[in-house]
């Protein structure tokens, strides 16, 4: 699977050196427009990573949104959980990148299918790891993905 990504040429490095890592971080999921919100923050947590899952609907949208958020002890544990997830994708892989469509979110990231399409984006930010997709009818998650992404981004750059 890592061969497929050339995991080996971009495991641990970010573009950014940032500050220190993302602590105890939950995403503003009003801001997002959202209505029906049903979270399960911290449904996973020990020593080396907290998982949070929220579904919610944005005003703008038809369907749902489906938000995972890995928080982990180093940049590298979060590029870990990329590939661990990729791992368990059944789609046809590698994913598309998404410099190749023109997305600059994360350090590094990665979008669904169709090619182009942004219904569903995956990426890391320091030693964050955030995977957005939006269900029936797909609709595009990359405002949301970026709003993100400029939060974690943020947040790795001021100072504690």
């Amino acid at each position: 699977m890592k061969e497929l990504y050339q995991y080996d040429t971009w495991a641990g490095v970010t573009k950014t050196d940032y500050l220190h890592l993302v602590k105890n971080w939950a995403p503003d999921i009003l801001s997002y427009g959202a209505t029906n919100l049903l979270a399960n923050p911290y449904i996973s947590s020990d020593q080396n990573m907290r998982e949070s899952i929220y579904f919610f609907q944005p005003t703008n949208m038809t369907s749902n949104i489906d938000l995972r958020i890995l928080e982990t002890a180093g940049v590298l544990d979060a590029h870990e959980m990329l590939m661990k997830h990729f791992h368990y994708c059944s789609a046809i892989q590698p994913f598309p990148t998404g410099v190749s469509i023109g997305i600059n979110i994360g350090d590094h990231c990665y979008t669904g299918y169709p090619i182009g399409s942004t219904n569903s984006i995956s990426f890391v930010r320091n030693n964050m790891f955030v995977n957005i997709s939006s269900g029936n009818p797909p609709e595009p998650v990359f405002e949301i993905a970026n709003k993100i992404d400029q939060q974690l981004l943020t947040i790795s750059l001021t100072p504690e």
